[in-house]
């Protein structure tokens, strides 16, 4: 299989499946041919467990594998850094990343969740029906420094499903039309207390650079409305090496870089407008990823554009509309509105509490009145450790007859504080890592004023020092 594949092994703790090949493959599962079908369902794979057939006695645990190492020292400098939103992930490096289904597809039985398994950062999407799961694990690798075949990847990490599992049989192995990459697909299969569960790989490569999916659940689900759609999603939405889709350059003789932040009249209103010294610009709808490179995969393209005629940017958008920004010194002005520009935030440490808060009211025709409100804040110390606390209410008031005041009737309120956790800093993006899970928010403070650190802004809200 050669070093390369060997090295990309070791980092997935799969070394001995590896060594063993597609030999062990082949004998666990007879012959690796199309036995499975080129779809989403036919090559569903292995890693978390699926609970218990309802009265039933647990399918078998997924299989483990050892900590990876840390990147191969022949592996390059990162070329894009890593990132996660609601709508995509990008390995660090940028060799890989993944469109994930959107929360309308999704709905309200799947959980996502990101976490680091050394240099391999993993993630997981679980789906629960009753008694039945189904789970699916995406794994980022290293990038190596030589060409990873995709059907060695797969058969030697669908061996170390079948050796782990009591049961597990491959059932066969074929090259898969997927669009981001090179696949291959291994499916195997096997029973927990009677009923059947559909386990399988499948490798994505170019160059040296992959992902590796691995599916188990129990098989009556995978055809199932709430869950096919979310496995074609993630199949479709794969890009590896040469297919990940990059933002080219437009080329702009005046280039600019850098975001702006105009804070707006309501409580937490916020306003954000970046350039990307190739040509793009984005706006507030990207404030999950202000990421010209994301954006750009996230919406097939459709990003605004600008270009310097003095001291104005004009920024034309996809439908034709255009607005026009007046340079002033660092910062920007449209219609008499100023866009502060924002500082530096690459490896700061904070210490402090910053929180937000909002609040709606609405009246309707018969005199009720609903209002609500919501809050939450953030603490954090230099060395690196945070909490975060949310609290909301609502109230419903209502006359007692036609043309009295309205008067509180119904009232009802949460609060939540999931305990401590840890973070850095990257960039613009804040990571919090609290209980093995990670997640990472836009980040940024405006420049202006005596103390940038005065408000925050994170994930879009604003949030001003309170303490």
């Amino acid at each position: 299989m050669g070093n390369q594949l060997a090295a990309l092994c070791a980092a997935l703790g799969i070394v001995a499946a590896c060594k063993a090949g597609s030999r062990d493959a082949r004998q666990q599962g007879g012959a690796v041919a199309p036995a499975i079908a080129p779809d989403a369902s036919a090559v569903t794979a292995a890693n978390p467990p699926p609970p218990p057939m309802p009265t039933s006695a647990p399918p078998p645990p997924m299989p483990t594998s050892a900590p990876p190492p840390p990147m191969p020292t022949s592996a390059p400098s990162p070329a894009l850094p890593e990132l996660i939103t609601e709508a995509l992930y990008r390995a660090p490096g940028g060799g890989a990343q993944a469109r994930l289904p959107s929360a309308e597809l999704l709905g309200a039985g799947w959980t996502r969740q990101l976490r680091h398994d050394g240099g391999v950062a993993v993630i997981q999407l679980a789906y629960r029906a009753g008694g039945q799961r189904a789970q699916v694990e995406l794994r980022f690798p290293p990038h190596q420094a030589a060409a990873i075949p995709a059907r060695a990847l797969a058969e030697a990490s669908a061996a170390v499903v079948a050796k782990q599992i009591p049961g597990a049989a491959i059932v066969g192995g074929q090259a898969l039309p997927l669009p981001g990459g090179d696949a291959w697909g291994v499916a195997l299969a096997t029973t927990a207390a009677g009923a059947a569960v559909t386990l399988g790989v499948v490798a994505v490569t170019d160059g040296g650079d992959a992902v590796i999916v691995t599916t188990m659940a129990h098989a009556a689900l995978f055809d199932a409305p709430a869950v096919k759609p979310v496995l074609d999603a993630l199949f479709a939405g794969l890009q590896v090496g040469r297919k990940v889709a990059r933002a080219p350059s437009l080329t702009p003789p005046t280039p600019l870089t850098g975001v702006f932040i105009r804070i707006g009249p309501a409580l937490g209103e916020v306003h954000l407008v970046a350039f990307d010294p190739r040509g793009w610009a984005l706006d507030e709808r990207d404030a999950g990823a202000i990421d010209v490179d994301a954006a750009y995969a996230i919406r097939g393209g459709a990003l605004a554009r600008y270009q310097v005629v003095g001291d104005v940017v004009q920024v034309t958008y996809p439908a034709g509309a255009r607005d026009d920004f007046q340079r002033n010194g660092p910062d920007l002005t449209l219609d008499g509105r100023s866009y502060c520009h924002a500082a530096a935030t690459d490896g700061l440490t904070l210490a402090g509490r910053w929180a937000s808060s909002s609040f709606t009211a609405s009246t309707n025709v018969v005199g009720e009145t609903f209002t609500a409100s919501a809050s939450s804040s953030y603490t954090f110390t230099r060395d690196g450790r945070y909490a975060d606390a949310s609290t909301a209410s609502a109230t419903l008031s209502q006359p007692v007859a036609p043309g009295d005041p309205a008067r509180p009737t119904t009232t009802a309120g949460a609060s939540a504080d999931d305990g401590p956790g840890t973070y850095r800093i990257r960039g613009d993006r804040l990571w919090l890592t609290r209980g093995g899970a990670t997640r990472a928010v836009p980040f940024y403070l405006r420049a202006c004023g005596s103390d940038p650190q005065a408000m925050l802004i994170i994930d879009g809200a604003l949030y001003l020092r309170d303490d």
